[in-house]
């Protein structure tokens, strides 16, 4: 279910881009900002058509699996609001994919990022999942801005979820996911490690990483991390931490929703997918709230059209 409460934010802030300068990808030609956005492997750019209020919803990839069809990858999450739109205004989209499956430990999974063009103002990302491993799923999208540590694995701690809009630590195995500020790190055990996702500063742009070998999965664009001695770690808005050299599970790429962006409404709290497979983000106008005018007087209506059925009830002589 959907709520919808009429409370509005309506100073445009640029508090999540932190003043900072954010690399821009290379984008595909701009389209009419409606529909559903599926994954192309890069950045996309739509241009709003029309002025008003617009509700868009934000879906990372799930994490990729391995050659054991009893286990899949780590949900992505979902992550929906209501923004005040302009005609002319440009959105930039980076629709997160999956993580590639492979024979052992599947890739982490890409986020899903909306921002606006002109001052890089992050409004939505929804987290990517972690890979799954041989014998167990992996790990779910985080549906908080940080992204959640790597599991612990023969008694060796996995590297830490990313905090603050960076990327996600590694412990030698495999790549941590990307952030908005900052890439994954890279696994740099004695056999290799999987590669650290690129966040929104890295070059290319929120590209996934590299698997360590033939048996692992690379990580999906968006910043998952590829898989190495162990499962990839999710990219989001904060960076899920990659696994030891010992093996075990990547983090979930990290959830935000900007609530001080310009007639911001709440929708829902950030949830699970629960879909395996790319990410999507949609957009389209919202339905229309009544002001509280227009409810006064459908109230004021509806009193009267009673009152006045009361009155012919009353006077309705008997046969």
């Amino acid at each position: 279910m959907v709520f919808r409460l009429a409370f509005k934010v309506t100073a445009r802030s640029t508090m999540i881009a932190l003043g900072l300068t954010m690399a821009i990808a290379d984008h595909a030609s701009a389209a009419v900002c409606g529909g559903t956005f599926s994954a192309t492997g890069g950045g996309v750019q739509c241009t709003v058509g029309q002025t008003g209020q617009y509700l868009i919803n934000a879906v990372g990839g799930s994490g990729g699996g391995t050659s054991n069809s009893a286990v899949h990858g780590g949900f992505g999450a979902s992550v929906s609001a209501e923004y005040y739109l302009t005609a002319g205004e440009v959105l930039d989209l980076y629709v997160g994919q999956a993580g590639a499956s492979a024979l052992s430990s599947g890739g982490g999974g890409g986020g899903s990022f909306v921002l606006i063009d002109s001052s890089r103002t992050v409004l939505l990302v929804g987290g990517g999942g972690g890979g799954a491993g041989y014998n167990g799923n992996g790990t779910n999208a985080s549906l908080t801005p940080d992204g959640t540590a790597a599991s612990v694995s023969q008694g060796y701690p996995g590297g830490a979820g990313g905090t603050g809009g960076y990327g996600g630590a590694s412990n030698g195995g495999s790549g941590g996911g990307g952030g908005i500020l900052g890439n994954g790190a890279t696994g740099n055990g004695p056999s290799g490690g999987g590669g650290g996702g690129k966040g929104l500063t890295g070059s290319p742009v929120l590209a996934g990483g590299a698997p360590r070998d033939s048996i692992s999965g690379a990580g999906g664009f968006g910043g998952g991390g590829g898989a190495g001695a162990g499962t990839g770690a999710g990219g989001g808005y904060s960076g899920g931490g990659g696994t030891t050299n010992y093996g075990g599970f990547g983090g979930g790429g990290g959830s935000f929703v900007n609530n001080s962006f310009e007639g911001y409404l709440f929708v829902n709290l950030p949830e699970l997918a629960n879909t395996l497979g790319d990410g999507f983000i949609t957009i389209g106008l919202a339905p229309s709230v009544p002001e509280p005018s227009t409810w006064a007087m459908m109230l004021l209506g509806f009193a009267g059209l009673g009152f006045l059925a009361f009155r012919r009830r009353a006077i309705t002589p008997f046969a």
